[in-house]
């Protein structure tokens, strides 16, 4: 057994699985089926106190400048094998930002206050846009200088960092707040940073030392100052805890704080202890008819965290928690996406798959397929290509994919959409019982079809299914 896995088994606390769950309601109401889920604590989740007692002393930072990819690898991969659209969105990147919109971007040093998300998303989206502007252009900058080697972009993302460090951004927020959305939305700025400084980080310590050390200050301060906060809810330790995870993950390794580098680490063993035997996650079954959405969210933090502390030299994949390891939880994911009725066993909510239109979703899959092939990602990625997570890792398509040696992992059912071609999911996402009426067994049944559909026997996600529709109905 590796060193790992019997830190893992010492973990204080952790007892065997068993079946006398306490009964639970998902956020909607429904009852919830948690009689399989993996337990540490009296209630069957992780508690704070718990996580801390973590034995992960072995984790130490031991490459400040690893970050989450290697970027003069990544740039001559790009340049000899990149993909048409690889490429394309390659040569976008320069015009994508500038460095005077960057610089001019107000720095958000007052008392940062938010509305909640779910109570009325327009009002938040339209409060967040600072939050949005300052995440694009990070991590844009950061794209810029991957694909070109031109260090104009990366010192300008210094100079733009250091900006914010002078005038201690982020550093003020609301909090407590119900919901703590400040608290929440710093998260993703503050991981945007780190990830985006981690691919600029050489080039700023060598052209610039004054102000990479006066950024690399800024970002262990407020990443500390933001973990400090303790919430008694569910975000205590659900996928708001992963994000934070992951800001602390990252900026711990390019400030060499082993502190911060664990407290990343111990979401990982957290999200093990409590997942299901199938690697679903029971804090995110209890989001009702968002319970798929989130396990598939999750773990596009996990698998951040997870890439940046393998490339500090961890075989982090390795790490076994009673039969399950960081595979079974990704693989759940895929799977519940691919098959939502696997999630039936344990919510009543009907689902909302609204998420599937969004490619930044589907991005993590990009980082984890590196390491570990699958087909059922693959096939959920190729046609939501090239992918763009503004602040969990960026162009993700550009600095991971690697085109499969037959052609196949790149090969998309183009079905023709008036004079248009697009690819198959864009043609179903835009038939109207998906765009008006979100008729989720209908998208399913559209996607596969297409897919079992001969070449050239159909036109649109419309046309495929007079037939089959006009059996169901009767006409």
């Amino acid at each position: 057994m590796s060193l790992c896995a019997l830190l893992v088994l010492a973990a204080p606390g952790q007892v065997a699985a068993r079946r006398d769950q306490p009964s639970r309601l998902s956020e909607d109401g429904h009852q919830l089926n948690l009689t399989t889920t993996s337990v540490t604590g009296k209630d069957g989740l992780v508690s704070p106190s718990e996580r801390a007692a973590f034995p992960l002393d072995r984790y130490e930072v031991r490459d400040d400048g690893a970050g989450y990819f290697d970027v003069a690898e990544r740039r001559e991969f790009i340049r000899d094998h990149g993909t048409p659209g690889m490429n394309a969105q390659a040569e976008q990147l320069p015009l994508s930002q500038s460095c005077a919109a960057a610089m001019n971007m107000p720095v958000m040093a007052h008392k940062i206050q938010l509305p909640g998300f779910y109570p009325s998303p327009e009002r938040w989206r339209q409060a967040a846009q600072p939050f949005f502007a300052f995440e694009d252009a990070v991590t844009r900058l950061a794209g810029w200088w991957v694909v070109s080697g031109d260090p104009y972009p990366a010192r300008c993302l210094t100079r733009m960092l250091a900006k914010w460090a002078k005038q201690d951004g982020f550093l003020s927020f609301a909090f407590p707040q119900s919901p703590p959305q400040a608290w929440f939305a710093i998260e993703s700025s503050l991981f945007a940073a780190g990830l985006a400084y981690s691919t600029v980080q050489e080039v700023a310590e060598r052209d610039l030392p004054d102000q990479a050390e006066h950024v690399e200050a800024w970002l262990d301060a407020v990443s500390r100052e933001h973990i400090s906060k303790s919430s008694y809810g569910p975000s205590c330790c659900n996928n708001h805890f992963y994000r934070r995870a992951l800001h602390a993950t990252i900026i711990g390794v390019e400030t060499d704080d082993d502190e911060l580098f664990r407290y990343g680490v111990s979401a990982l063993y957290a999200a093990l202890h409590e997942a299901n035997p199938d690697g679903s996650l029971p804090r995110e079954l209890m989001r009702g008819r968002r319970a798929l959405h989130y396990q598939n969210y999750a773990n596009i933090y996990l698998t951040m965290i997870a890439q940046i502390v393998q490339r500090q030299g961890y075989d982090i994949y390795d790490v076994e928690v009673q039969g399950r390891t960081l595979n079974t939880l990704a693989n759940w994911a895929v799977g519940v996406i691919r098959d939502p009725s696997r999630i039936d066993k344990y919510t009543t909510d009907s689902q909302n798959l609204g998420f599937m239109d969004d490619s930044q979703y589907f991005a993590w899959m990009e980082v984890y397929t590196d390491d570990f092939p699958n087909k059922g990602m693959q096939k959920l990625l190729n046609p939501r290509r090239p992918t763009y997570n503004r602040s969990a890792g960026g162009f993700l398509t550009l600095y991971f994919r690697e085109p499969d040696p037959q052609n196949a992992a790149t090969t998309q059912t183009m079905v023709e959409v008036g004079n248009a071609f697009v690819s198959e999911t864009e043609s179903c996402a835009k038939d109207p019982r998906w765009h008006q009426q979100r008729d989720i067994e209908w998208r399913l049944e559209c996607e596969r079809t297409l897919r079992e559909e001969p070449t050239g026997q159909h036109s649109t996600g419309t046309d495929i299914y007079s037939k089959r529709l006009s059996q169901q109905t009767g006409g």
